[in-house]
């Protein structure tokens, strides 16, 4: 038997949103958008540089600094939102057996079964484990509070159905 333990607070969201937005073809298609943008800007930038109304180049001087400054925006807002949540601060503990998955906070007590989560994706430092095509949950190694990273790799390559390496 394994199990995790960590407590639910912005630090575990945003580092599950890190996790999540470094997975699949999705993260070359985020860099070519903002790739498009940035360019396009630096042009509106050379233009608004030919204008006499120098005002104007803050325009796309803001937008790049936005294009960069984005995740950090979306984490703020995320943490923010969190911070609401019912199950903000409280400590969970996730325990892996042969029949299933338990979920123990203060607050609620459930038992999944292992058809339940359709993808799992090992990462260096944890795993992301999706149940349903956009819900996901990030349960970092450094969480382990009995049992081994081993044990539990060969426990979720054995009972999840679509499990790989990140």
């Amino acid at each position: 038997m394994i199990t995790y333990k960590f407590i639910c607070n912005e630090v575990h969201l945003i580092d599950s949103v890190k996790h999540h937005r470094r997975l699949g073809a999705k993260k070359y298609l985020r860099i070519a958008i903002k790739s498009f943008c940035i360019l396009t800007m630096l042009a509106l930038l050379a233009i608004c540089l030919q204008s006499p109304y120098k005002w104007t180049t803050l325009v796309p001087v803001v937008a790049v600094i936005l294009v960069f400054l984005g995740p950090q925006i979306d984490y703020w807002f995320y943490a923010r939102r969190y911070k609401k949540s019912p199950e903000y601060g409280l400590t969970a503990e996730i325990t892996f057996a042969d029949d299933g998955v338990s979920f123990v906070t203060s607050k609620s007590n459930s038992t999944l079964a292992w058809s339940y989560f359709t993808q799992v994706r090992r990462m260096s430092d944890g795993f992301i484990v999706f149940y349903g095509p956009s819900n996901y949950a990030w349960w970092p190694d450094k969480a382990i509070a009995f049992g081994t990273v081993d044990d539990l790799c060969q426990l979720l390559a054995s009972k999840t159905v679509d499990y790989k390496n990140a």
